[in-house]
């Protein structure tokens, strides 16, 4: 009796783990699916960084910008910033310091394109279901051996496929955190946002 009760639970765990496997899968596909059809994205954006070293939190908001192979962010608090990512470079405007920051990409994280990072670390990774609703699903990707990533963790609409909060946690513990509201696909976005205008008086700072 034992036995078969032992292996009763063995299946029912089996199952419950390949059902939970499909349901991962399920929404990868809605997701890539998602922005695969879409020529933008724009949202509000709530970011947090948390540096584990000096214990310390910097949260940041403003609005955010996708289209092919470009993101704009346009932070309004705590300082006015423009941070632009495009064919492998990232610039920095800081009103407030009137600083400019240049520098290559050598890390996809650096991005902070979610989508792009999701799909690097997606076959590396040991993926699962950290909360599944009617509206929306949190998948967690725990990272084992890669010598940067130590976890990311997403959520996604349901019905759209669109990410709604995006995190990960480096293996020095720091981590990055990233809501997105009132978010809009392929809707109409003035060709100034993709613009950096830097006053001719800035400090650049080239890396």
């Amino acid at each position: 009796m034992k036995a078969k009760i032992l292996f009763f639970i063995l299946l029912l765990l089996l199952v419950t783990a390949l059902l939970q496997a499909d349901k991962v899968d399920e929404t990868y596909k809605k997701m890539t699916k998602a922005y695969a059809e879409l020529t933008s994205w724009q949202a509000v954006i709530n970011q947090t960084n948390h540096f584990a070293q000096t214990k310390t939190k910097l949260s940041s908001s403003g609005r955010f910008y996708y289209k092919k192979n470009q993101i704009v962010i346009r932070y309004s608090k705590p300082n006015e910033q423009v941070l632009l990512i495009k064919g492998g470079k990232m610039t920095m405007f800081d009103k407030s310091s009137n600083a400019v920051v240049k520098s290559e990409l050598v890390s996809a994280v650096q991005t902070l394109n979610p989508v792009e990072i999701i799909k690097l670390y997606w076959d590396k990774s040991n993926r699962s279901i950290k909360k599944s609703t009617d509206a929306n699903t949190s998948i967690v990707l725990n990272l084992n051996n890669d010598s940067q990533i130590k976890d990311i963790s997403f959520t996604l609409e349901n019905k759209t496929g669109l990410i709604t909060s995006f995190l990960y946690t480096d293996k020095q513990g720091n981590t990055v955190s990233m809501n997105f509201t009132e978010m809009k696909v392929n809707k109409y976005i003035p060709e100034t946002v993709w613009k950096l205008v830097v006053p001719k008086d800035a400090i650049v700072y080239e890396r």
